[in-house]
């Protein structure tokens, strides 16, 4: 077989930049890769942090066709870095971005408010053993209102499979259509 072309729908000037910050999450979901949340890797300095970030960009606009850097955060749990707040709105400051992230959406709607407007899209994971429902989907409307793409990933746990249907019965109610994915756990 002989390969003719490797095509992408990104823009050639774009940059994507996968971060895993860390592998501190406050959930312990036993179906979750071994070490996700083992807490053993620190998160990072945000002034240094955001010293190299702006040194990537800055050598990528200066030496390359790259103009905007499509950045996404994952973990552990990203959103308990203290700093990401502070990190995200400083790369929306200094280079033009999209910013991105997976979490499991156990932040307090007050710190969404405050820093999801900063997002261009969030992936949320519904967890059946911690999710406060309700919450969780007053907090995917409300990023969706605030025009920030969001799509939930439902964990089906084969052990609680009833609970978990459940849960995706109750987000489809939702006054908006935002994404929802049934990710099933072997």
């Amino acid at each position: 077989m002989e390969i003719i072309a490797v095509d992408n729908n990104w823009k050639s000037n774009v940059l994507k930049i996968d971060i895993a910050i860390s592998n501190i999450c406050n959930y312990k979901c036993w179906y979750c890769w071994p070490g996700a949340n083992a807490g053993t890797i620190k998160f990072p300095d945000a002034e240094l942090f955001k010293k190299n970030i702006l040194h990537l960009a800055k050598y990528y606009q200066e030496n390359t066709n790259k103009k905007q850097f499509d950045i996404h955060f994952s973990g552990g749990e990203p959103s308990h870095w203290p700093s990401l707040g502070e990190v995200i709105k400083f790369c929306k400051e200094q280079f033009p971005c999209l910013i991105s992230m997976t979490s499991n959406g156990s932040k307090k709607l007050s710190w969404w408010k405050k820093y999801g407007t900063y997002f261009d899209r969030i992936h949320l994971s519904c967890h059946h053993q911690y999710v406060n429902i309700d919450e969780y989907r007053d907090l995917c409307d409300w990023l969706y209102e605030n025009n920030v793409v969001v799509s939930v990933s439902v964990m089906m746990d084969p052990f609680a499979w009833e609970r978990c249907i459940n849960l995706v019965n109750f987000l489809k109610k939702s006054k908006h259509k935002w994404t929802i994915r049934y990710v099933d756990i072997i």
